[in-house]
């Protein structure tokens, strides 16, 4: 990797913005390009990974947002099962049991970046960035009107 700029947000190095040609790869057998970092004792809470639900009728229910390496975006998802609708519920501190998927005529298309697509939950993970999904700001033919919404009311 050469060239390596990260935001701050990203969870793994492969996720920073870098360039597989430049001035390390010219001298990789010197390695006097080589970096270091060390971590302070005490980690910075960031919002990363935090959820929102949004345009929603009461604070219970709404369109799923996520905090992302630049701020909130949507989530999209054709085939989004209930299972993604408790883990967000949980995640915010309400009951799963009442947890329900919106349908998309239901949910107001958001604006801004989507940043996953796809996420398949188990149902038992405690957040929703812990469920398996392609990667932070995949836009894979989203289309703002398969944005998801999640209802945790009964």
């Amino acid at each position: 990797m050469a060239d390596v700029k990260c935001v701050g947000h990203e969870t793994k190095l492969v996720d920073c913005s870098y360039s597989t040609t430049g001035v390390c790869n010219k001298y990789y057998w010197r390695h006097k390009k080589d970096i270091g970092v060390v971590c302070g004792s005490t980690p910075v809470q960031e919002p990363y990974g935090d959820i929102r639900l949004v345009d929603g009728s009461s604070a219970l229910q709404g369109r799923v947002e996520i905090y992302g390496r630049s701020g909130y975006g949507t989530v999209c998802g054709s085939d989004i099962i209930l299972n993604f609708a408790k883990v967000v519920c949980r995640q915010l501190g309400y009951s799963s049991t009442d947890a329900k998927l919106l349908p998309s005529d239901v949910v107001n298309v958001g604006v801004g970046q989507t940043w996953i697509t796809e996420k398949v939950c188990h149902g038992d993970e405690k957040r929703l960035d812990l469920c398996e999904f392609h990667g932070w700001g995949f836009n894979t033919g989203s289309s703002y009107r398969l944005d998801v919404g999640v209802s945790c009311e009964n």
